[in-house]
């Protein structure tokens, strides 16, 4: 289970909050799913954690929509450094 504490703007408002869960990795993707509220908006979100490489992994945050689809609307992309 993940909880994710209540982030703070540089103008001290907060951000958002929420609780997710995943039962297990599926191969190389954790799926964190739950109910989630951003700016004061509350959503079912889904925080996915995808290795593409043995270097690399992605962080895709998508939201539900009412048709039960999946919208991302926001990709993080971290490769591992060279060593020096």
């Amino acid at each position: 289970m993940a909880l994710s504490r209540p982030r703070s703007s540089s103008s001290g408002l907060e951000l958002g909050y929420g609780v997710m869960t995943a039962p297990s990795w599926r191969a190389e993707r954790l799926d964190l799913i739950g109910r989630a509220t951003f700016l004061g908006r509350t959503l079912m979100m889904r925080h996915a954690i995808v290795g593409t490489s043995a270097d690399s992994f992605e962080i895709q945050n998508s939201e539900q929509l009412p048709d039960g689809t999946w919208r991302m609307f926001d990709k993080h992309v971290y490769h591992r450094r060279a060593a020096p």
